[in-house]
């Protein structure tokens, strides 16, 4: 359990980034306190493991001169309307894609970091209103969502080339809402570590969500 101590929260950083522990929206940092998802967060706060961090090599960002551009090269989309999230592969119309990429100047390291968000001001009304058009199949009732929801997705992954091994993991637990929740969209992220050398570094198993 976390412990309120005024506006932040002492939480077990073991966890790496538990929403259980910190709600949605927030992942428990290094330092045992809850962090909203963005990408200089996690960059600076996630376990090591999950980013490379190297405090000499900041971020830089840039985005999308439109809300409805893409970065060809994403899989993944940062909100989707219907009755389950999309990890590895982008859903049917509609959805809401990232428009704002981050990394760093390292060309000369043997791992990579880039990871993509949202870029404030986004206009989403677009999405939303193409959302209340669209007809979709019932959820299964037993389902999370169990209803047509939108659905906010942070997810991380981590490539070793060296050995072959990684993860793909989605810490979005129960973020889903009937509404469009602005603050919730704005809090979704899809992070990317490639190294190229086997990693040592412990655990290997992705955060729990």
């Amino acid at each position: 359990r976390h412990i309120n101590k005024g506006d932040h929260c002492i939480c077990n950083s073991t966890m790496a980034a538990s929403t259980e522990e910190c709600g949605p929206g927030n992942f428990c940092g290094a330092d045992d306190t809850c962090h909203p998802f963005s990408c200089q967060n996690w960059y600076e706060l996630a376990n090591a493991t999950y980013t490379a961090y190297k405090p000499s090599l900041p971020l830089t960002c840039n985005e999308m001169v439109s809300f409805n551009m893409e970065f060809p090269e994403v899989d993944n989309a940062a909100v989707v309307f219907g009755c389950m999230g999309y990890v590895g592969s982008l859903p049917p119309p509609p959805y809401q894609a990232f428009n704002r990429r981050c990394s760093r100047d390292d060309a000369d390291l043997d791992s990579k970091f880039v990871c993509y968000e949202m870029a404030n001001g986004t206009n989403f009304q677009p999405f939303v209103e193409e959302a209340e058009r669209i007809l979709i199949d019932p959820c299964d009732p037993e389902g999370m969502p169990s209803i047509p929801s939108f659905i906010y997705q942070v997810t991380i992954s981590r490539e070793d080339q060296a050995s072959g091994g990684g993860f793909f993991a989605s810490l979005d637990g129960g973020n889903a809402t009937i509404d469009f929740n602005e603050t919730l969209a704005m809090g979704t992220m899809f992070a990317m570590l490639t190294t190229a050398k086997e990693s040592t570094d412990s655990p290997n198993a992705p955060p729990t969500a």
